[in-house]
């Protein structure tokens, strides 16, 4: 998420845009396209699908802006519409994949090359059993460790308790676990 992106300076906008003010719409557009293209990439890893879904999202967000209150900061909303959208489409495929490019962003740049190589290795055994977490784990997983989002965003987005949300979180790391655990049983590897 864009730290710069600051929710109080957003309500002007909100409101000019409410009174249909399309170049206050645009600025808010601006503002908020970035970190939703990010997030929506992560998961679809399709360009032309990001695209498109972003898109959704903003013409949505237009047509329901009367009746869109700051109860939830303006990108966990976006965010929140996106979410189902990708949900959506994702039952259509009945398949979700982790990002390609996750372990860029869950390497730690200190650490020895062995160190990296043994966690490359690793991330690929997760992302290979990650398949198997539900939909909804996947995308709190995600939000979570791929996003950098904390909790209360996560919670926001997708309309549930933080509460709720760690515990899909603990469900899913523990269902990693022991996936991996039968990995290593079954194998011998890792």
């Amino acid at each position: 998420m864009n730290s710069s992106i600051d929710a109080t300076e957003l309500i002007p906008l909100i409101e000019l845009a409410k009174n249909g003010n399309k170049d206050a719409f645009g600025e808010l557009y601006t503002a908020l396209y970035t970190p939703l293209f990010r997030f929506v990439m992560s998961r679809s890893h399709d360009h032309e699908k990001t695209v498109d879904i972003c898109q959704e999202v903003f013409i949505r967000w237009y047509k329901s802006l009367d009746s869109y209150e700051m109860k939830i900061k303006p990108l966990s909303y976006l965010m929140m519409i996106a979410t189902r959208l990708m949900i959506n489409d994702t039952q259509k495929k009945k398949s979700v994949m982790m990002p390609e490019d996750a372990e860029e962003f869950m390497a730690d740049e200190s650490e020895s090359f062995d160190s990296i190589l043994n966690t490359q290795i690793d991330f690929d055994r997760i992302k290979e059993k990650f398949t198997e977490l539900s939909p909804e784990q996947q995308i709190v997983i995600e939000m979570k460790y791929i996003s950098d989002l904390d909790n209360k965003t996560i919670a926001e987005a997708l309309e549930k308790t933080e509460v709720a949300v760690r515990q899909l979180e603990s469900r899913a790391l523990k269902r990693l676990r022991e996936l991996c655990k039968d990995d290593v049983l079954n194998t011998g590897n890792m």
